[in-house]
């Protein structure tokens, strides 16, 4: 028989594979770099919910929110470097397609 704990931990691996899920399908399928950041972040997120519910299921949830802690500061700061890096590109080649970014980088190298 299920007991509601079981139910909650159900829950909460659904819920992990669906962000992580939604972040993979980000990256895969958006061109957009702004797009492929928020991806990203979405899989980080489902990172540090599975670190929660692991310490839970242990019974060390002290030691999994000091782990959750550092990987929020390394999140903030690999966003904050895709995010620069975005604006860079976008100020240089004019778009924040991926796509369009690698025709342009191509063509400059071609001529070079």
């Amino acid at each position: 028989m299920t007991t509601p704990g079981d139910l909650i931990v159900a829950v909460d691996f659904t819920a992990i594979a669906s962000l992580f899920g939604l972040g993979l399908f980000c990256i895969i399928s958006k061109t957009n770099l702004i797009k492929m950041v928020i991806g990203i972040e979405l899989m980080g997120k489902a990172v540090t919910l599975s670190f929660i519910l692991g310490g839970f299921l242990n019974g060390n949830v002290g030691l999994s929110q000091g782990v959750v802690f550092t990987i929020i500061a390394i999140e903030a700061v690999v966003a904050a470097v895709a995010l620069a890096l975005a604006i860079i590109g976008r100020g240089a080649f004019n778009t924040l397609d991926v796509e369009k970014i690698s025709e342009i980088a191509t063509k400059e190298a071609r001529r070079e």
